[in-house]
């Protein structure tokens, strides 16, 4: 897969290795040229490997997305996918499974209907293209991009209790930029998608939108292309998102609202793992325009982070409350990378931008960060900007912040005037109440 930060611009390369196994397992990877030392990431896996002329050794004791780094640097990483072996696999013939097999696959739009599952055998390559004869149209909006007719190539709108799973690969490298998403769910409940591996979206990975009930669980996803967002919840209540990896050119997991009336609520992000190189890694970011309450990012690793790692930027009128970022691990890049803005450990604000759609002004209230270990090239800079004296950022709070085994201090966060009541635990220098 191929990545670029720019239009037109350079593109970076990595590779990608999928199996499933039970117990324990040995992994070697050998390598077509030499090197010095090797590193696997997160560090949360507590993965030690050994270097044995061009190859690395290694033991996993369960399946969870690692990275393996080559030199102390992030050019060129291999990017692991594990699972545990499948036991309930979906019959071909079954009325209510939409069934690819082994071997390539060449679709357009998958509508999905109430009871049905999507199944893509793990010898599946399932490539998205576009409709014969579709024209592309320019738009308007910020990017003034080119649209395309056609739906989602996996689309679930106003269906219940459906499936998307399975260990294949759904590919939108045919695609142009940024014609589709790879799956959507539109005013779902009770949907579950697991396991499989989606390649090169041309836009957002699955936007998950105006849903209730769901859970996203062991996804991988890899895309370098402008505006491919990870997994985001949009203006939906009780999702949970785990045991995911996504490598992403804009944000890699993100809670939003785009209609007024429809708030995101009690949204939970577990044990998943970031690449992000463009945009917020974890957090609450961009479109707000209704409500987001109740979102916890729980156990999870932003393993390159480019700009931010951390984020509650709210850029339009929704009230926004407690939101927990707890036991995060970061890793900031290895190697001189030049952001296009400025890096931030996070970045806590409610201030208009070119994305803002609605002359509101959120209220933020109610953020906290701790248990977060931060290693490597450390920015350890944290900017809380409240908007206004009517709508100022309340009630930010810190706790064991670390950053290179060192405790984050007050002299490392940046506050403006409206910001209240943000306070540090005394593991991060004090206890006492800020009022700035």
């Amino acid at each position: 897969a191929g990545w670029t930060h720019m239009f037109n611009g350079p593109t970076d390369w990595c590779g990608f290795a999928r199996f499933d196994f039970a117990g324990s397992v040995a992994v070697a990877v050998t390598v077509d040229r030499d090197f010095d030392s090797a590193e696997v990431v997160p560090r949360s896996a507590g993965v030690v490997c050994a270097v044995d002329g061009r190859t690395v050794h290694f033991r996993m004791d369960e399946p969870r997305p690692l990275t393996l780094l080559l030199d102390g640097r992030d050019s060129e990483p291999l990017h692991l996918f594990t699972h545990r072996p499948e036991t309930d696999v979906p019959s071909p013939t079954d009325p209510n499974v939409i069934y690819f097999g082994p071997g390539e696959h060449w679709v357009d739009t998958i509508q999905v209907r109430s009871g049905q599952t999507v199944y893509l055998d793990g010898g599946a390559l399932v490539r998205a293209v576009l409709p014969p004869g579709a024209q592309g149209e320019r738009s308007g909006g910020v990017l003034k991009l080119v649209g395309y007719p056609g739906g989602p190539v996996i689309h679930v709108s106003e269906a219940a209790t459906v499936q998307i799973r399975g260990r294949g690969i759904l590919d939108g490298t045919a695609l142009p930029h940024p014609v589709r998403n790879l799956m959507h769910l539109h005013r779902c409940r009770n949907v579950r998608v697991e396991g499989i591996m989606l390649r090169n979206a041309p836009n957002w990975h699955l936007p998950i939108v105006d849903c209730d009930e769901v859970e996203a669980d062991g996804l991988c996803g890899l895309s370098g292309r402008l505006n491919s967002d990870g997994i985001n919840c949009v203006s939906s209540r009780h999702v949970t998102v785990r045991n995911c990896f996504m490598r992403t050119h804009d944000d890699t997991y993100a809670v939003k609202t785009t209609t007024p009336d429809r708030p995101s609520a009690h949204i939970r992000y577990e044990r998943c793992v970031a690449w992000n190189d463009w945009g917020f890694a974890l957090g609450v970011t961009y479109e707000t325009r209704a409500d987001i309450r109740h979102v916890a990012f729980t156990d999870c690793d932003v393993i390159f982070a480019r700009n931010w790692a951390i984020g509650v930027h709210a850029t339009d009128g929704g009230a926004i409350e407690d939101i927990r970022f707890e036991r995060i691990g970061v890793d900031y890049p290895r190697i001189s990378i030049d952001p296009v803005m400025g890096r931030l450990l996070a970045r806590i604000d409610n201030q208009k931008d070119c994305w803002s759609t609605d002359p509101g002004i959120a209220h933020v209230r109610g953020i906290l960060l701790r248990d977060i270990d931060v290693r490597g090239q450390a920015v350890d800079r944290i900017d809380i900007q409240g908007n206004d004296p009517e709508h100022p950022i309340v009630g930010v709070r810190f706790e064991n912040v670390r950053v290179n085994d060192q405790p984050l201090n007050a002299d490392q966060v940046t506050v403006n005037t409206r910001v209240q009541d943000w306070t540090m635990g005394s593991d991060n220098g004090g206890t006492a109440a800020h009022h700035d």
